[in-house]
Protein backbone atom coordinates (compact mmCIF):
# COMPACT_ATOMS: atom_id res chain seq x y z
CA UNK A 1 0.00 0.00 0.00
CA UNK A 2 1.16 3.45 -1.24
CA UNK A 3 2.06 5.59 1.68
CA UNK A 4 0.96 9.22 1.54
CA UNK A 5 2.14 11.97 3.64
CA UNK A 6 -0.50 14.45 5.49
CA UNK A 7 -0.52 17.50 7.05
CA UNK A 8 -2.79 15.95 9.24
CA UNK A 9 -2.90 12.71 10.54
CA UNK A 10 -6.43 12.57 12.80
CA UNK A 11 -7.96 13.65 9.18
CA UNK A 12 -6.55 11.12 7.76
CA UNK A 13 -7.50 8.56 9.73
CA UNK A 14 -11.06 10.23 10.16
CA UNK A 15 -11.32 9.72 6.63
CA UNK A 16 -10.22 5.96 6.53
CA UNK A 17 -6.82 6.90 4.77
CA UNK A 18 -4.89 3.77 5.25
CA UNK A 19 -1.33 4.22 4.98
CA UNK A 20 -1.19 7.68 5.15
CA UNK A 21 1.85 9.14 7.78
CA UNK A 22 2.89 12.25 9.50
CA UNK A 23 6.34 12.83 10.79
CA UNK A 24 6.02 14.46 14.85
CA UNK A 25 8.92 15.72 16.79
CA UNK A 26 8.39 16.83 20.57
CA UNK A 27 7.65 20.73 21.07
CA UNK A 28 7.42 21.11 17.33
CA UNK A 29 4.07 20.56 15.21
CA UNK A 30 5.00 20.23 12.82
CA UNK A 31 8.22 19.55 12.96
CA UNK A 32 10.43 21.81 10.81
CA UNK A 33 12.62 20.70 7.70
CA UNK A 34 15.67 22.00 9.26
CA UNK A 35 15.54 19.37 12.62
CA UNK A 36 15.09 15.77 12.34
CA UNK A 37 11.83 14.42 13.34
CA UNK A 38 11.16 11.84 16.73
CA UNK A 39 8.95 9.81 14.95
CA UNK A 40 5.80 9.30 13.03
CA UNK A 41 2.50 8.58 13.10
CA UNK A 42 0.65 6.18 10.63
CA UNK A 43 -2.99 5.53 9.80
CA UNK A 44 -2.66 0.81 10.02
CA UNK A 45 -2.87 -0.55 6.83
CA UNK A 46 -4.62 -3.45 8.41
CA UNK A 47 -6.86 -1.73 11.03
CA UNK A 48 -7.42 1.77 9.86
CA UNK A 49 -6.29 2.93 13.97
CA UNK A 50 -3.53 5.26 14.59
CA UNK A 51 0.16 4.02 15.13
CA UNK A 52 3.16 5.78 16.12
CA UNK A 53 6.82 5.03 15.53
CA UNK A 54 9.86 6.45 17.58
CA UNK A 55 13.00 6.89 15.76
CA UNK A 56 16.49 5.39 16.97
CA UNK A 57 18.25 7.46 19.57
CA UNK A 58 14.80 9.91 20.18
CA UNK A 59 12.86 8.26 23.12
CA UNK A 60 13.70 10.22 25.33
CA UNK A 61 18.05 9.13 26.16
CA UNK A 62 16.56 5.23 25.58
CA UNK A 63 18.12 2.86 22.77
CA UNK A 64 15.89 0.90 20.62
CA UNK A 65 13.27 2.22 18.27
CA UNK A 66 13.33 2.23 14.49
CA UNK A 67 15.98 3.61 12.22
CA UNK A 68 14.60 5.77 9.37
CA UNK A 69 16.15 7.12 6.06
CA UNK A 70 16.03 10.36 6.34
CA UNK A 71 13.11 10.19 3.09
CA UNK A 72 10.60 12.51 4.15
CA UNK A 73 8.76 11.55 0.79
CA UNK A 74 9.69 8.10 0.96
CA UNK A 75 10.44 6.97 4.20
CA UNK A 76 12.46 3.65 5.21
CA UNK A 77 11.70 2.71 8.50
CA UNK A 78 12.93 -0.38 10.19
CA UNK A 79 12.54 -3.13 12.45
CA UNK A 80 9.02 -4.05 11.15
CA UNK A 81 6.15 -2.98 12.06
CA UNK A 82 3.94 -4.82 14.73
CA UNK A 83 0.42 -2.74 15.71
CA UNK A 84 -1.26 -3.14 17.86
CA UNK A 85 -1.44 -7.31 18.33
CA UNK A 86 -4.04 -7.41 20.89
CA UNK A 87 -6.05 -6.56 18.74
CA UNK A 88 -5.59 -5.81 14.76
CA UNK A 89 -1.89 -7.48 14.58
CA UNK A 90 -0.83 -5.95 11.35
CA UNK A 91 2.20 -6.58 10.89
CA UNK A 92 4.77 -5.34 7.97
CA UNK A 93 7.00 -2.91 6.72
CA UNK A 94 7.31 0.53 5.84
CA UNK A 95 10.17 0.56 3.09
CA UNK A 96 10.41 3.15 0.09
CA UNK A 97 6.61 5.08 1.43
CA UNK A 98 5.30 1.65 1.08
CA UNK A 99 3.61 -0.11 3.87
CA UNK A 100 4.42 -3.81 3.11
CA UNK A 101 2.61 -6.72 4.66
CA UNK A 102 4.97 -9.65 6.32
Amino acid sequence: MKGIRVDNIMAAMNAGQRGAFKFWARGDNPPDHDRAPDGLNFVCPGCGDLGSLEFQGRRHGLGGGWTWNGDREAPTCTPSILHDSRTCGWHGYLTAGEFRSC
